[in-house]
């Protein structure tokens, strides 16, 4: 599990860190029970097994993202890429 404060200061070039940080935990933390709320109606609408699979779906869903980034072409960080 990756937190998200480290990418956010990693991130941060200048102004109000904790700020961003700050914002960034607010919409994590806040999501979760919007999360919860819609995995509990799924689970009662179609029931506990596929409400899992939908899950773990969406779950591999999320690296989606990453497949046309650049981030899957690095194998090292150097001192320029820092």
């Amino acid at each position: 599990m990756l937190f998200p404060a480290p990418i956010a200061i990693a991130a941060a070039a200048d102004g109000p860190l904790w700020a961003r940080v700050g914002a960034l935990a607010a919409v994590n933390y806040g999501i979760r029970p919007l999360g919860a709320v819609v995995g509990g109606l799924l689970g009662t609408w179609i029931g506990l097994r596929p409400t899992l699979l939908v899950a773990a779906l969406g779950g591999s869903l999320c690296v989606l993202w990453l497949l046309p980034s650049p981030i899957p072409g690095i194998r090292a960080l150097t001192e320029q890429d820092a």
